[in-house]
Parts: structure tokens; sequence; C-alpha cells
């Protein structure tokens, strides 16, 4: 039999006469039953189909099944759309489009917009109860701030909503907090309702009476004492963290143990946030090996979007650096070091999936994930289980990164060995730097008073003379009868008696004394 293609090119079947597919794998008879009125010449009477030229003979003892063949396309160049995964992704409508905005969105960025807003509307609704606001512009004033007719309106109620706006304790609310929620209202009219804004352009005077009506504001909160105490968390000491392992709460022979201290030590080791930085942590994320040049184990984390590396436009040249990973190397020697601590745990669980499992008796773990709750009170539970007493400090799941600071910059390391742990991209990172108590008190040795050699009149007491000739060997016994009572009992050179009267012995050496009754000298 001739060649399939050639059959085909000699009868100029592919461009002509019917539409090929080569996906298709066709028997030759049933290509050939296709317009048989051009192709066959059919003899009723012989058992052989003849064609015209070239000459093919083609047994019938293949039967001729005729197939269904789809209609030659429109155009010449034109093709049969694809079915499968291709170049380009399939069409989006717009609601799916905002959908992928707004997933760009972190949860706590939502949440605190959300807030936000119903603080404007909830100030507004009291605001057009009142009836002052009848006859100010621009009455009633819109539960939705970006419906304002015009901007000068706008700046005229935002004039009024930082200076009237409260906590609902009725407490003010402190100078950063009025500058974010600003700040927040300013996003939600860029990003919610497309309308190009900004408050804190200097040079634009459309919000300058709104700029100078937040500073004053400010200021006035700043100057009553509001807000000045910044609320932070606490680093974990190495007490604390001695505690840990003597109590229990961390252990390399419990998978309970080992959560806990796989947990903690991605805050001092990795620099983890407290919040969605724990929650959404992969297995695939760490990775385990050896450095020939270095001769040390090594273990890799490396990071993806995080709360200061989101990528996007703002950060094209900096997320890079940003999402470098890091390499924590192993101590030689020791029997419990992070490399072994996390080669323990990554051996237990799954190598993809998310990294905090539920852990079960002994060294194992379940196929299920810790839940987010647990996961938000991790450290607290950790203080509670040790008992440790959190009164006068503020311990968070944040303390984990604050301890990779303090720890550190107390080690005197520089702000760019920090950073290469924290991956700060400013100098935010001097934030979360804390004094332990060693350098503090060294500090306080440092700046002690400078005293002279003769120290006898640092106390300031005495008179003018006696200050002026320290020299002079002065003795100056004062007399309390409550406050001295029992120095008087004691002291053999004084004595008294019932009757008031006071007898000194004074030694030979003495040259001059001066008798002091209250604050009146009484005699010299």
């Amino acid at each position: 039999m001739a060649n399939f293609d050639a059959v085909l090119e000699d009868f100029n079947l592919v461009n002509d006469n019917f539409y090929y597919d080569e996906a298709e794998d066709s028997t030759l008879t049933q290509l050939l039953t296709i317009d048989t009125q051009q192709l066959i010449m059919t003899n009723n009477e012989n058992t052989e189909e003849k064609i015209t030229a070239p000459e093919i003979v083609v047994s019938t003892s293949v039967p001729t099944v005729p197939v269904s063949v789809p209609p030659k396309p429109a155009s010449q160049d034109s093709k049969p759309l694809a079915t499968g995964p291709g170049r380009y992704d399939a069409p989006l409508a717009p609601e799916e489009l905002e959908a992928k905005k707004r997933k760009t969105t972190l949860s706590t960025t939502q949440s605190s917009n959300n807030w936000t807003i119903a603080v404007w509307k909830d100030w507004a609704v009291f605001r057009n109860l009142q009836p002052q606001s009848f006859n100010e512009p621009g009455n009633p004033i819109p539960k939705d701030i970006g419906s304002f007719q015009s901007f000068e309106i706008m700046d005229y109620r935002l004039q009024r909503f930082v200076h009237e706006t409260r906590r609902k304790d009725s407490k003010p609310y402190p100078p950063d907090t009025l500058c974010q929620i600003s700040a927040e209202l300013q996003r939600y009219l860029r990003n919610e309702k497309q309308i190009n804004v900004n408050f804190f352009a200097k040079e634009d005077p459309t919000f300058a009476g709104f700029r100078r009506a937040l500073d004053t504001r400010m200021r006035e909160l700043t100057n009553q004492g509001v807000g000045i105490e910044k609320k932070s968390s606490d680093p974990i000491s190495s007490q604390d963290e001695k505690q840990y392992w003597t109590s229990g709460v961390f252990s390399m022979n419990s998978a309970r143990g080992l959560s806990n201290a796989v947990f903690f030590y991605n805050g001092k080791v990795f620099g983890f946030r407290g919040g969605m930085e724990h929650i959404g942590v992969m297995a695939e994320q760490f990775e385990l090996g050896y450095n020939e040049e270095n001769r040390r184990r090594f273990i890799k984390f490396i990071p993806r979007i995080r709360k200061n590396a989101q990528g996007g436009l703002k950060q094209s040249k900096t997320v890079k650096a940003l999402m470098t990973p890091i390499i924590h190397f192993d101590q030689p020697g020791s029997e419990c070091s992070i490399y072994k601590i996390y080669e323990t745990y990554l051996n237990l669980i799954p190598r993809s999936g998310p990294f905090y499992k539920k852990p079960l008796e002994g060294l194992r773990f379940s196929a299920g994930n810790i839940s987010q709750r647990d996961l938000k009170g991790m450290m607290k539970r950790f203080f509670n289980e040790a008992g440790i007493s959190m009164d006068i400090r503020n311990i968070s799941n944040h303390s984990g990164r604050v301890t990779l600071c303090s720890t550190l910059y107390n080690n005197q390391f520089s702000d760019k060995s920090v950073m290469s742990r924290s991956k700060h991209c400013s100098n935010a990172v001097r934030t979360y730097q804390r004094q332990d108590l060693e350098l503090l008190n060294k500090i306080s040795n440092t700046l002690k008073p400078v005293l002279p050699e003769n120290k006898s009149n640092i106390s300031g007491k005495g008179t003018y003379e006696e200050r002026k000739h320290p020299q002079q060997d002065v003795k100056v016994i004062k007399h309390d009868s409550e406050a001295n009572k029992e120095n008087l009992d004691i002291n053999n050179n004084i004595k008294s008696n019932d009757s008031g009267i006071l007898k000194i012995v004074v030694p030979e050496d003495i040259k001059t004394v001066e008798i002091v009754k209250g604050t009146k000298k009484v005699q010299r």
C-alpha cells in the first residue's frame, strides 16, 4: 500500500476536499468513504473498488465504515479552538477581577478598614441629630464618606470629625490612632470608591484645613498625656526560656513539647510575626541541608508574602531582598540545637502542607492542623503552663520576634545584621530593640555621680561655715526626743534625766561646740 501521507498529498485531500485532523488515527478506507462521488468509482459487480489515478486497490476484507467528519473551516488559516490549557488564561468576569484585588489586602488591614468606616458612620448618625448640624453646610452628613458632593464639604466635616470623635467609653483616641483613622479613610476612598484624594499632601490646599485640625488635636492630646505610653510586646528573657525547658513546656520527647518549641523558635530564630505568618506557614518552606564549605548542617527557611513584603509595584525592587532565605547553622556539640529540634519535627510531619500539626501522645502528630484560635494564644499558654507571671508584662505571639531583635541588639550586632534575620526594610527594627537588665545596670553605673575624695560633706548637711572650712573638725549632734531616743540611750557621751536637762560630755580635742534647738542656733 502506498504511503498514507503521499496518497493524501496526491489527491490534494488535506487542503481541498475535506478537513483533516492529524490528531485522529483514521484508516485509509475510512477516509476514502468521504465524498465518494469525486474519489471513488464503484463497481457493484466487482469485489474491489477502483480509483482513477493513481490506481490504488483497497481490499474489501476491511469493512468500509462511514465516519462523521467535521465540516471544513470557513477560512484556510482558521484552526479549531484549543480545549486544553494554552498560552492565555480564560477571560475574567468583572466580579472575579474585583475579588482578586480584594484578596491581596491583608485580613488585618481589611478588618481595620471596616472598623474605621463604622467609626465614621456612628459619628455621622450622632452629629446629624445635633441642632448645630442643621444650619451647617452639607447637612446631613452622609454615613458613607464617599458620598460627599464636593471636597470642600468633605474637608469641612473631617475637621470636626477628628476633634469630636471618641472611643465608646468616651475617652479620647490617642494621637496615633487619630492619624491611623485618617489614613484608613483615605485608603477606603481610593480603593473602594475610586476617589483620588490625598489628605496628607502638604502642597495640596484641598485638605489644608483638615491637616491643620488634625495636627492641632494631636498636639492637644499629647499635651494631656494621652497615648504617650506605647503598648508593645515584651521579649522573652533567657530565664523564661530556661523555665520553658525545665517545666516541660518545651521537650524533645513529646509531640506537644516539640510543637511548642518550633512555634517559639519560629519567632526567635526566623522572625515570625504574631498573626498570619504563623497561620499561613507551610512545611515546604523549611529545608534541611549541609554546607560543604562551612562543614555544618543548616536549616533554611524560605519566606513568602509577609506583612512588609507584599510585592507589587511599590516593592518591585526590594521584595527580592526581603524574600531571601534565612539560613541557620547547627551548633556543633549541642545536645539540643535549633537544627535538631527542626529535624526531629520535620521528620514527624508531612513535608508539604500546613506546618503546625495537632500533637498526639508520644512523638506522633495528627493529620489535622492546629486551629487558628489555638495558634493565636500559644505564647500566653506557655507562660501559664510554665508558671511564669505576666502581671506587669505584655506577652503575645509577637514576643518571639521582639526576642530576636533584642537578643541580637544586646549582643552588639549591627542593625544590618538584625535586619538580615528580621527582614525589616526600614529603621522600624529599632522599635523592637529592648535593653536587658545587665546593659541597663551598666549604663546606670557609668552615669553615677563623680564624687570628691573628701566625702564628709556630700550629704549637704552642716552650716555654711562648715562647708566653707571642711578641714575644721566639727561634730554636730542633733537631739530629737522621739526619733533619736534610742541613740541617746546608747551613747555614753550624752546623758539625759527626767528634769529635761541634757548633759553632753565633749572630748578634749573639740574646739568649738554649737547648740541648735530646732532650726535656731542657741549658743556657740
